[in-house]
């Protein structure tokens, strides 16, 4: 009798252990397991990259916050933001993208985003770098931007 019985509850642990399995499963596989640059983003970077396409950096000018630091062909400086509109305006007159590849964006962190984006413009290709922070879900500003020569 006594076998028995260690038989049952050897057979009854075993069935809680796999309904415990299944159950476990099934929450890990609904569960979003993302990874950070994955995540959605509060930011629309179409608006960012048509300003750029269309050289009308003023469209994008609301995500610079009181300064910008800028590094064009591997010269950095912080500009004030009327400094950054001027300093972009000639950049995309004088290297008007023609092209877009795909873009790679994603989180770094909670409230970090970053774009990387290459273009090919008249003069030649360029790779694109855009850091953004967000306070919220509304308040997003670039925290640095380079563009530069393949």
């Amino acid at each position: 009798m006594v076998n028995i019985s260690k038989i049952l509850v050897f057979l009854f642990s075993l069935l809680a252990f796999k309904a415990s399995y299944a159950q476990s499963r099934y929450v890990v596989a609904t569960q979003s397991t993302a990874p950070a640059s994955m995540q959605s983003i509060p930011l629309d970077f179409s608006r960012i990259q048509s300003g750029f396409q269309s050289n009308n950096i003023r469209s994008i000018a609301h995500y610079f916050d009181e300064f910008v630091p800028i590094t064009l062909n591997n010269e950095q400086s912080i500009y004030s933001s009327n400094q950054a509109i001027a300093i972009l305006s000639n950049f995309f007159q004088k290297n008007q993208p023609i092209t877009f590849d795909p873009p790679e964006q994603g989180a770094t962190s909670a409230n970090s985003y970053y774009l990387v984006q290459n273009f090919t413009a008249k003069t030649g290709r360029y790779n694109l770098y855009i850091a953004i922070r967000c306070k919220d879900n509304t308040n997003c500003k670039i925290k640095d931007l380079s563009i530069s020569r393949e």
